[in-house]
């Protein structure tokens, strides 16, 4: 099962929370798998994940910390 560590933490408060999120969701839609939960929970767990913008928004927000205007 996948889980967060802090060895993942980047020190960047916002980064590390929108990882944590992230990491969260993949383990919810692993745990549906394995426990054949129903494909509604796993649909709605891969929207989630994949709703429009997400990642860009997440690499966005860490380009905008790296390269501050």
């Amino acid at each position: 099962m996948l889980a967060w560590d802090n060895k993942y933490e980047l020190g960047h408060q916002r980064i590390d929370a929108e990882h944590r999120i992230f990491l969260s969701l993949l383990s919810d839609f692993q745990m549906a798998m394995e426990q054949g939960l129903s494909k509604r929970k796993q649909i709605n767990i891969t929207r989630e994940i994949a709703k429009p913008g997400y990642a860009v928004h997440t690499m966005l927000g860490k380009a905008r910390t790296a390269y501050p205007t």
